[in-house]
């Protein structure tokens, strides 16, 4: 079982988890750098505009009066005063220091608890060389900056704690999803080609690869059963040819007869291999490389032409009906084998007399391939058999053949992506090819 360690989940989740919380980190770092830049720039703000309020008062009097007002009723308690004469001497105001140069200065002034601290001071020459400052108590923004800090640690450590929940259950669920996935290929495995891939209702990106899995299964499992059939088949087919291979090989001296009858038995054993290994290099795959664009029309009146005089010579009726200009794309041999296995399917095993009829037309934007006959037609039990391999219905067991006529058909159709269908056609028994028609 795979450890939570090893687990590609749960890397997954601890991976973004962790990118969500340095990106978290990183837009804290940023937001409290810039918040302490703002209240830099607002608490020079604030002195400057404070000394530009009392150095516009009109005298002496009227600043000192000022000054006694805000240091006695602490109007603004974050801010201290300084107004120092000509000699820099301070004659008024609580602020402790030494006279400053006009301007903005951060400079080191004892505090209330007699510790030196680092203040900010604006200060500005007034009238007869005197000079006033103002100070921002530190302790004001300093407790704000602490404040955010510690709002944004306690934010922080409670993100970090979402994002490991949030990512124990991600792994969890990923691990879940994924489980299904491992449950079914072990059980494919083990030879249980039943088993398929939970699909839920939501249609997620998990859904879409279970259904792909699932479509992949069921063709793997339909060419196993298909193996199993050809190999039954095979064997069932092979085993009456060989024995009477070798009786005639018994005969050989018996004269030419036999010898001729065991040359017609190889090749019926040739024609046999043959066949089946047609059909395996159509349902190999690789012939869309081969695909160009045909000219349907134009191929299906060539067929029709070389096959209406074995019909017509046989005693069957033969009639066809072609569209002009029907494009498909595809490989032109194997539509070709394709008409010539339906018509000599019809001419086969149906009897002297009956009409064949073969019709090439747009139907629905599609093209539509149809052979039909008026014989004896195949019962409805047999119909969907008859595109199997090897299968000939009983009425047919006395006719010549293998069975793999119809199944080269279907595995074509398929190779083109179309689709074929046995219907009855009342009386006799109608083949419909359907292609994809031709796009540019």
């Amino acid at each position: 079982m795979t450890s939570v360690r090893s687990s590609v989940a749960y890397r997954i989740a601890v991976t973004c988890a962790a990118v969500f919380a340095w990106s978290i980190l990183a837009l804290g770092a940023v937001v409290y750098f810039v918040v302490d830049v703002e209240f830099a720039h607002q608490r020079d703000l604030t002195i400057t505009q404070e000394l530009d309020r009392l150095s516009r008062e009109p005298s002496e009097t009227e600043l000192l009066r000022q000054l006694g007002g805000r240091e006695e009723g602490r109007l603004h308690s974050r801010l201290d005063y300084a107004l120092f004469d000509r000699a820099g001497k301070r004659v008024a105001g609580s602020l402790d220091i030494a006279p400053p140069m006009p301007g903005l200065h951060d400079i080191s002034a004892r505090g209330a608890d007699g510790k030196p601290d680092l203040i900010r001071v604006g200060a500005v020459g007034l009238a007869g060389d005197r000079r006033l400052a103002v100070a921002m108590d530190p302790r004001t923004t300093s407790r704000i900056d602490t404040m955010i800090l510690q709002l944004f640690l306690a934010a922080f450590v409670g993100v970090l704690t979402i994002c490991a929940i949030g990512g124990l259950i991600l792994g969890r669920y990923l691990r879940y999803r994924l489980k299904g996935i491992t449950a079914t290929a072990d059980a494919i495995v083990t030879g249980d080609i039943e088993w398929r891939v939970p699909v839920g209702p939501r249609g997620d990106e998990f859904d879409v690869v279970g259904c792909s899995v699932n479509q992949m299964l069921d063709r793997i499992a339909g060419l196993m059963e298909n193996l199993r059939q050809v190999s039954s088949d095979i064997a069932h087919d092979l085993r009456k040819p060989l024995i009477r291979l070798l009786l005639q090989t018994d005969r050989l001296g018996e004269g030419k007869g036999a010898q001729q009858r065991v040359v017609e038995l190889g090749d019926e054993l040739l024609m046999l291999f043959s066949g089946i290994l047609r059909i395996a290099e159509v349902e190999g795959g690789g012939l869309e490389r081969s695909f160009e664009q045909i000219d349907l029309s134009m191929l299906m009146g060539e067929v029709s032409d070389s096959f209406a005089p074995a019909l017509v010579d046989e005693g069957h009726l033969f009639d066809w009906t072609i569209e002009p200009d029907v494009l498909v794309k595809g490989n032109r041999e194997l539509l070709a084998q394709l008409a010539a296995n339906l018509l000599d399917n019809a001419r086969i095993h149906t009897p002297v007399g009956t009409a064949i009829a073969l019709s090439l037309a747009y139907v629905g934007g599609a093209v539509r391939l149809c052979v039909a006959d008026n014989g004896p037609g195949v019962a409805e039990a047999d119909r969907e058999k008859l595109l199997q391999r090897f299968f000939r219905a009983e009425d047919s067991r006395t006719t010549p053949g293998n069975g793999l006529g119809l199944s080269l058909v279907a595995a074509v159709v398929r190779a083109h992506g179309g689709t074929v269908v046995v219907e009855d056609a009342g009386p006799g028994l109608r083949i419909v090819v359907t292609l994809p028609r031709w796009s540019t």
